[in-house]
């Protein structure tokens, strides 16, 4: 293989995303240490376009499933901002925390005070989604949250339609503390039931897997090996040799498949795939029920039970044969 384009954008970039649903165009938002969104354009080859803010650098980057011209961003300085790149002025949203009406609340009180409402600024130009900056972002499959993840150790999910914070609480198990983008996904449409949307978040040494509305831990995925390393004990720090570094999910497919944040089907088993600092690929895959399956297995917890006995049997002969020996001193 060989490179095909190649495009100088003088800063250090921190992530990048290509919109699932495009096209016509094959735009690559990126995040770099500038303020303004850079948007390198494939098809010709340009990177002249920018989406300008101020605030610091740019963290996280995620494209609209539903939209291919609708993208989101994250900022250092704490604000979620959501473009629309075919408008001259391309900002359309900002995400506030405090805001658990949305823009619809809004609108109703304008028209009801007999304001103008299309002379009116739409958000808060101060608004912030999190306190510290915003690392983590994604959409659901269908487009109709949005997820984001800042320093300040918070997840938040917002209705993509109104900008509203649901207020989802994941509690004080969220680690997350370094100052690098963060891979997290919410599972395809369709793939639970009732339609139960779950979070998967990379925690340091284990992936937590939680329901997105309601913030409640569905289950750990343990990842092998000790959880700091030597050098940093308790700390976390970027040289816990199993860190998770990044993460996909990877579906099956289906004649139902929709498009979306995450390779796959809406109606796809699938598998989740985790890349770590020790240099392991690890693939978590469901256990599915098969013609395979042996319905006189073993139940675990009688196989424990049973070993745990013939653990203790072993001690008991020992202490007993020790015992039962007629010792001499010399």
């Amino acid at each position: 293989m060989t490179v095909a384009a190649s495009f100088d954008l003088n800063a250090n970039i921190y992530t990048h995303a290509v919109s699932p649903i495009a096209d016509r165009r094959l735009l690559v938002a990126c995040a770099t240490q500038h303020s303004s969104v850079r948007l390198v354009d494939l098809k010709s080859g340009s990177s002249a376009h920018t989406l300008p803010a101020h605030g610091g650098a740019v963290l996280s980057v995620a494209w609209s499933p539903r939209s291919e011209h609708v993208v989101a961003t994250g900022h250092v300085d704490g604000k979620v901002r959501v473009w629309d790149i075919r408008r001259s002025s391309s900002l359309i949203g900002q995400l506030d925390q405090e805001d658990s009406l949305g823009v619809l609340h809004r609108f109703n009180h304008a028209i009801a005070s007999g304001m103008d409402w299309d002379s009116m600024p739409h958000f808060r130009g101060a608004a912030r989604a999190h306190n510290e900056g915003v690392n983590g972002l994604t959409w659901t499959d269908e487009g109709q949250y949005i997820v984001s993840a800042g320093l300040d150790r918070r997840i938040r999910v917002w209705d993509a339609a109104t900008g509203a914070n649901t207020l989802a609480s994941f509690g004080a198990m969220i680690q997350n503390q370094q100052p690098k983008t963060v891979n997290m996904f919410v599972t395809p449409a369709r793939l639970t039931p009732n339609g139960r949307d779950l979070l998967f978040w990379p925690n340091e040494h284990e992936i937590l897997v939680m329901d997105l509305h309601e913030g409640t831990l569905i289950s750990r995925l343990r990842v092998p090996g000790p959880s700091v390393s030597a050098g940093n004990r308790g700390t976390g720090g970027l040289n816990v040799k199993n860190r998770t570094m990044s993460m996909v999910w990877r579906g099956h497919g289906g004649h139902r498949c929709q498009k979306g944040p995450v390779m796959g089907g809406g109606n796809a088993s699938g598998a989740v795939y985790t890349a770590h600092l020790d240099g392991q690929i690890r693939a978590w895959m469901p256990r599915l029920p098969g013609p395979d399956d042996d319905d006189d297995a073993p139940d675990p917890l009688d196989q424990d039970e049973e070993d745990q006995s013939r653990k203790r049997k072993a001690l008991d002969d020992a202490f007993r044969s020790l015992m039962g020996k007629k010792i001499t001193f010399n």
